[in-house]
């Protein structure tokens, strides 16, 4: 049996930190329960260190906000350690496709594979490898392994004028759907497949983000 996630999110970021975001989920094993399932619902407002949380309710009414502290403040998809920038620096194969139109903006494609070795480097700098006890570090020999298996394809649409994005998408599909299947190849065995599209808009338009409560 196949399950389904489906993840739709509105979001606004402020630089340098602040950022809004509105996600509604949903999983599902047949498109007749997903149109019918209401989903889950909720939303985040963070203002440096601080972020403000509410889920709604099956009729969409929103609870009460909660504030929490985080370890970080947000920088959007652009930040240095965001998976947008860091995987777009990590593509390998490119590959120039033909142009398109994003909502009315002419674009340059291209779409590249992303090198996993590197990718992985990047996720376990050796200071944090050399610091592990060797339990640690075989279960991080098959999460190496793991991401070996990990085929991941981005697509960049690119603005021929401003040469800023519009369209993001990335694609990713791995037999396994974690490195802890490969330590038990005799259980159950799932296979896991993202696709993610991300349209980007209102550059440096005025934007309000203000604590909610």
């Amino acid at each position: 049996m196949e399950t389904t996630t489906e993840i739709i999110s509105d979001g606004a970021y402020l630089f340098p930190d602040r950022q809004w975001v509105r996600r509604k989920t949903k999983t599902f094993e047949s498109e007749l329960e997903a149109e019918k399932m209401p989903g889950r619902v909720w939303e985040e407002v963070q203002i440096g260190y601080e972020a403000y949380l509410r889920e709604y309710d099956t009729d969409e009414e929103p609870g009460p906000w909660e504030v929490e502290a985080r370890d970080q403040s947000p920088g959007g998809w652009f930040r240095r350690e965001g998976s947008l920038l860091l995987d777009a620096h990590l593509l390998m194969n490119v590959e120039r496709l033909p142009t398109e139109e994003i909502n009315g903006i002419r674009c340059l494609r291209y779409e590249g594979k992303v090198d996993m070795d590197e990718l992985f480097e990047r996720s376990y700098p050796e200071t944090a490898i050399e610091a592990m006890d060797p339990e640690e570090r075989e279960a991080l020999d098959k999460e190496r392994e793991w991401f070996g298996l990990y085929d991941m394809t981005i697509e960049l649409w690119i603005g021929k004028d401003d040469y800023l994005l519009p369209r993001f998408k990335y694609y990713g599909y791995n037999p396994y759907s974690s490195s802890s299947q490969l330590s038990n190849p005799s259980g159950s065995q799932y296979s896991i497949t993202d696709t993610v599209i991300i349209e980007f808009h209102g550059y440096n338009e005025p934007i309000e983000i203000e604590p909610p409560v």
